[in-house]
């Protein structure tokens, strides 16, 4: 949070990358601590409360259905109640299994 007040609640959208599945065990860890759902390769999460200057992780146990280079990561996250006031990450290039 690089703002100067709390934000109450945050939505949070990540692009899964093409042919990754969250392991199970993890995508309900994420249901339970972040009402989470996916919604055509989007995952969204619903996060509570985030205080100035703090920042929170969220490990994904991802699988991935093939080697090579692959686009995905990408995310936006905004104030639930501002939907307007969004902020963005590019998606990332990731190297799977070892390819060239």
């Amino acid at each position: 949070n690089r703002s100067p007040r709390v934000l109450r609640s945050t939505v949070v959208h990540i692009d899964l990358p093409a042919g990754a599945t969250l392991e199970a065990e993890s995508l309900e860890r994420l249901r339970a601590n972040y009402h989470a759902t996916i919604r055509q390769g989007t995952l969204v999460l619903h996060l509570s409360a985030l205080f100035p200057g703090r920042t929170r992780e969220i490990p994904l146990a991802l699988r991935f259905g093939a080697a090579g280079t692959i686009e995905g990561l990408g995310a936006y996250a905004f104030p639930e109640s501002r939907p307007e006031s969004f902020a963005a990450h590019p998606p990332q290039q990731l190297q799977i299994g070892g390819a060239q």
